[in-house]
């Protein structure tokens, strides 16, 4: 009988069974990581950009206190459109090896017209050249493209509350460019160009009806 204990205190004091028991106790010693890393924004979490430009992604960084730093595991939701004028989130994800998942973070992105600053109602006057009685006076409001930055809208154009028409912006030079304007029974083409600031639009433009083209100047006011 003293020989079988003596057996059984050598099978368990050897090196494998002491490696084991080690190994036992330190998984029975670590500690469950339940803590979910943290996100922090580089740049502001809220930034502006040009309508057609290009995005220009700042990026984020994730640190784990069991992990370190985790920024190489991260996942970026960004459904922003470049050429569509509007509001748009980039959202930051990150999950450890233990799959606590971060508190996500989200950038909010505007992407805009920089010809929203011409935007207003205005009154605008219409007179054709050569002549002193073919004059008109009437109402339209500015508008800008949500797709094409630097284009204005017009609601009303050329004296007719039937036309709408469209401008480009470059610096304060405004260019009307070709647009014509079909129905059943004829069409209409217009093509100026003038200057624009901040509470005036002088320009010049064509309008040719049915082949024949007579030639006005515009100035638009807004309306304070």
């Amino acid at each position: 009988m003293s020989n079988f204990f003596l057996h059984i205190i050598r099978v368990l004091f050897s090196p494998a069974m002491v490696m084991l028991f080690v190994l036992l106790g330190m998984i029975a010693c670590r500690e469950i990581d339940e803590t979910p890393p943290t996100i922090t924004l580089n740049g502001s979490d809220s930034v502006s950009m040009v309508l057609n430009g290009e995005y220009n992604e700042q990026g984020a960084e994730a640190v784990d206190d069991t992990e370190g730093n985790i920024t190489s595991k991260l996942y970026i939701e960004n459904n922003v459109d470049v050429n569509k004028v509007g509001y748009y989130n980039v959202i930051y994800k990150a999950v450890d090896e233990s799959g606590n998942e971060a508190q996500s973070v989200t950038r909010s992105v505007e992407v805009y017209n920089e010809a929203e600053i011409y935007t207003d109602d205005y009154l605008a006057s219409d007179w054709q050249e050569n002549t002193t009685t073919d004059t008109c006076l009437f109402f339209t409001t500015v508008l800008i493209d949500s797709s094409l930055n630097n284009r204005i809208l017009f609601t009303n154009f050329a004296c007719d509350s039937g036309y709408s028409a469209f401008a480009d912006i470059s610096d304060n030079l405004l260019l009307i460019p070709y647009q014509k304007y079909d129905d059943t029974a004829s069409y209409t083409v217009f093509l100026g160009s003038g200057t624009i600031n901040d509470s005036l639009l002088i320009f010049k433009y064509n309008k040719e009806v049915d082949s024949v083209t007579t030639y006005w100047n515009s100035s638009y006011e807004r309306m304070k």
